[in-house]
């Protein structure tokens, strides 16, 4: 969106400020070529000639107005001359790219246009303002280099598959946030007793008691209950999936439906003790 106005819509502003709030509709008038005189004191360098289109026009007859064109150099005060910008091909796509990145109003045929000598994306750009320009006078250049790629004509592919959530979403925070972070090693030699075959419930309940402070139930719905719940997996994290490689061992429980405080599955992390051979 463009931080100025167009020259025209400028002019017609001006117009009105100075003289009472006179309203011309652009549409309504046609604007003769400008023409650089001597400037004056207050800055004006160029004249215009506005004129009635035809008998439909609000107002009758000519006038000529004065006015000041910009100089393409000042555009150095406002914005660096080293720019990253788009691939460009041309000067009217630089003015393009220009007007997206810094706001202002280039509109075609206020520049000399023709293609650009770069050099992959990279090189000078020398902006020339054209004579019958109604806003810009002068010359200035750029160096350029790629960059500021327009996100919409990149990014094509917008339907997402979603977040990569650890486990399907029940309603309930996520087990794995729960456990996943904690250390429960002091509580290895519980867990290292327990085998799928024969899963002594009692004794995980009492190993996450001890190490969470939380009160975990074998029976009932609960917030912290294992009713319901299987042991998937219990030995070496090596070539597990999702689990933490900087602890030897996991014990992997999938919570039931009467564990009111969670959904998924309780990752517990540890490593035995080392011991004296």
């Amino acid at each position: 969106m463009a931080l100025y106005k167009t020259p025209k819509a400028a002019i017609i502003g001006s117009i009105k400020a100075l003289n009472g709030g006179v309203t011309l509709i652009e549409s309504e008038y046609v604007f003769g070529n400008p023409t650089p005189v001597t400037p004056a004191s207050d800055g004006t360098n160029t004249t215009i000639l506005i004129s009635a289109k035809d008998a439909a026009s609000t107002f009758d007859g000519s006038v000529t107005v004065r006015y000041t064109r910009l100089d393409l150099a000042d555009l150095l005060k406002l914005v660096p001359s080293n720019l990253s910008l788009p691939s460009v091909t041309t000067v009217w796509e630089f003015a393009q790219a220009f007007n997206k990145t810094y706001g202002t109003a280039f509109e075609q045929g206020d520049l000399v246009d023709g293609p650009l000598n770069l050099t992959n994306g990279s090189g000078v750009v020398t902006l020339t303002a054209q004579a019958n320009s109604y806003g810009w006078t002068g010359t200035v250049q750029f160096t350029v280099e790629p960059g500021r790629y327009q996100m919409n004509q990149l990014v094509t592919v917008t339907t997402l598959p979603g977040l990569n959530f650890p486990d399907p979403y029940e309603g309930k925070p996520f087990g794995w946030a729960y456990s996943y972070w904690r250390n429960f090693s002091p509580v290895e030699p519980a867990l290292t007793s327990i085998i799928p075959e024969s899963v002594d419930w009692a004794t995980i309940a009492q190993a996450l008691t001890t190490l969470t402070n939380d009160q975990w139930v074998t029976s009932g719905q609960n917030r912290f209950s294992l009713s319901g719940a299987t042991l998937e997996y219990n030995g070496l994290t090596t070539g597990t999936e999702q689990s933490n490689s900087d602890y030897e061992s996991v014990m992997i429980i999938r919570l039931g439906a009467d564990c009111l405080g969670f959904s998924g599955r309780l990752f517990l992390h540890y490593t035995p003790a080392e011991t004296d051979i």
